[in-house]
């Protein structure tokens, strides 16, 4: 989850924070509570900045899993390919089978195996995707095996800190979104993406505007 940021501000975050507390109410009073916010920032994750491989490691180790569970596989992954970073090298080396000895799921560990093994090969240009345009960087993520829509949105919004990019398939955010505009139930995901839409070009802040404000929401009812 995202923190509030009171060191460290940048043109970006004050424009961002300007932009939707104008046009949107309800994100205004959250903002009010929370002040700037860091939307890149992975909480808790220890990654190098610029870690491109690495972050996309732990994103597919990452899925469906707690954050701590995650770590704790990934870095029994790191000991496996023998410390350091991801060389992809050494990863598309191993096998599916010696790489879920390290705890993941058949599917992760054949993503994980052919991930490393396209970055040797050329067949995939990861350092690329930081000079592409957000729906190119997308595409090409999503044509990797492992990696849907929510974990191309996270890995562009936590690696490649774009500034708009909006995971509508998140049930958090669409849970906050169902509290922002007084709804019980979570919204679906087309309805996450349409409400998004005026959070433009800023999506990725309003993001953790919702985060930080699920975070802290009671329950309906409660």
């Amino acid at each position: 989850m995202p923190a509030s940021s009171d060191k460290g501000d940048t043109k970006e975050q004050h424009k961002a924070r300007d932009h939707l507390r104008r046009i949107d109410g309800g994100l205004a009073a959250i903002i009010e509570e929370h002040g700037l916010v860091d939307p890149y920032t992975w909480s808790g994750v220890p990654l190098e900045r610029g870690d491109l491989l690495g972050g996309l490691a732990l994103h597919i180790v990452a899925q469906q899993i707690s954050t701590v569970a995650a770590l704790s596989i990934y870095g029994r992954l790191i000991e496996l390919l023998g410390g350091g970073r991801v060389d992809p090298t050494k990863l598309g080396a191993k096998t599916p089978e010696e790489i879920r000895a390290v705890g993941v799921s058949n599917a992760k560990a054949r993503a994980l195996q052919e991930l490393g093994a396209r970055i040797a090969s050329d067949d995939f240009d990861l350092n690329g995707l930081e000079n592409s345009e957000d729906e190119d960087a997308y595409e090409a993520l999503v044509s990797l095996r492992g990696i849907g829509p929510w974990s191309a949105n996270m890995y562009m919004l936590h690696e490649l800190r774009r500034p708009d990019v909006f995971p509508a398939g998140d049930i958090g955010l669409r849970k906050a979104i169902a509290l922002l505009d007084g709804a019980e139930e979570a919204v679906a995901i087309e309805a996450a993406e349409a409400r998004a839409e005026q959070w433009s070009p800023y999506r990725s802040y309003a993001a953790a505007y919702l985060w930080l404000f699920l975070h802290g929401a009671p329950e309906p009812g409660v």
